[in-house]
């Protein structure tokens, strides 16, 4: 058995190619400079006033590029070949670029940098003596104005409580669009879907919101990704579960979004989705990859509300499981666990027949509230059936569906 440990800390360079040639033709042939591709108006760069500043965006934009082609196994770090729209490349010169040093280190500190340390305390320090008397000042003025700034409310409210006028949050308001709604979706067919907000059933989502905001070529990328090892024998990558089967990155039934939406009454649906916003990518801090099949992660997610997250009885979650099933039959097998309390009392009977325990290897969460994130702890057993594994990836399966 091969374990490795990685992490997603960077404490060292990234580079990415710059020049190279055509692997085909030799290092005789007209070298290609990479970034030329990323120019916004390439017949005219060269002419550019502020050259500088198309060339850097040309470089940002190729190194986002280079790193999809790592991710596709196109391109290595650790290479000076790589395949670039089809053709194999020789790469003859590289850029690195520092991730050690801030922005500070780069462009240095203005005005505005010191009126932050300032107001956080680090260019007068909050426990200096000579300083104590200031520091109570600006506290007591503080205070003094927020107290006004209470009053002048309490007032309000209390006008607005005689006159009987309606505040804002007690209507609704047609036309006005009411943004970052959480969202579950409970029913999607061929021609619209269905949402709930806090579980009653009242979202309107056209089928043409759901199509266009999901994002399955790099969900399969991610989801690839994440089962990778290096095995520590041979220094070489492979990919342990491999299903191409499952399409990751599509709205299913039980996900929750973040959706802004308007009044639009019809029927028992009132309101209507207009965009659904995307979603934070997990921070996966570690993960152990096992050959064997066993799997664990330890992620970040933005901070959420664990109760919807997880829904009465894990409600929400079976919910995401029984459309996985119902869209993937062959999920099932690899998911029962066979009973083994049973097999032990009545395998030796001629009528003897399998039972299994259901979900038995359904990825498992550990989900816990940090101070400014939620942390997710996942096991996942990949069993093998008839000499495949299954290839599910939990946080791309299961885990980017329970939040938003």
């Amino acid at each position: 058995m091969s374990l490795v440990l990685t992490t997603d800390s960077i404490n060292y360079d990234i580079k990415y190619p710059l020049v190279g040639y055509l692997v085909k033709l030799g290092k005789d042939s007209e070298c290609k400079h990479f970034i030329e591709d990323f120019y916004d108006k390439p017949e005219h760069s060269y002419n550019h006033p502020d050259f500088d500043i198309v060339i850097k965006q040309a470089e940002e934009k190729w190194s986002l590029e280079f790193v999809m082609l790592v991710l596709k196994g196109d391109a290595s770090y650790n290479s000076d070949t790589m395949t670039y729209k089809g053709e194999k490349y020789k790469i003859t010169s590289w850029k690195t670029v520092n991730h050690n040093k801030t922005c500070w280190d780069k462009n240095g500190f203005d005005s505005e940098d010191f009126e932050l340390g300032e107001e956080l305390g680090l260019l007068t320090p909050r426990n200096a003596h000579e300083l104590q008397d200031e520091i109570d000042f600006d506290e007591l003025i503080d205070n003094e104005e927020n107290f006004q700034i209470d009053g002048e409310n309490d007032i309000q409210e209390y006008e607005l409580c005689i006159s009987g006028s309606m505040r804002e949050c007690e209507v609704i308001i047609p036309g006005k669009i009411y943004e970052n709604i959480q969202v579950r979706i409970n029913t999607l067919n061929d021609k619209f879907a269905v949402g709930s907000i806090d579980g009653k059933n009242n979202v309107y989502i056209p089928k043409s919101l759901i199509d266009g905001s999901k994002n399955t070529e790099f969900a399969n990328i991610l989801a690839e990704e994440s089962h990778k090892n290096v095995s520590l024998s041979t220094n070489d990558t492979f990919t342990l579960n491999k299903n191409t089967q499952i399409d990751y990155g599509k709205r299913t039934i039980g996900e929750i979004c973040m959706m802004n939406l308007v009044y639009n009454p019809c029927g028992k649906n009132i309101w209507k989705a207009i965009y659904i916003h995307p979603k934070i990518e997990p921070f996966v801090k570690a993960r152990l990859i096992q050959q064997t099949g066993n799997n664990i992660w330890c992620v970040e997610i933005p901070k959420q509300d664990i109760g919807k997250m997880v829904g009465k009885n894990g409600r929400c979650i079976h919910k995401i499981r029984t459309d996985i099933v119902y869209n993937y039959p062959d999920m099932k097998k690899y998911w029962n666990k066979l009973d083994e309390n049973h097999y032990k009392e009545n395998g030796w009977r001629d009528d003897y027949v399998e039972k299994y325990i259901e979900d038995g290897y359904f990825p498992s969460f550990d989900i816990n509230q940090c101070e400014d994130c939620t942390s997710v702890n996942i096991w996942n057993d990949n069993i093998k059936i008839d000499s495949d594994y299954s290839g599910f990836c939990p946080i791309q399966g299961v885990l980017k569906k329970m939040y938003c």
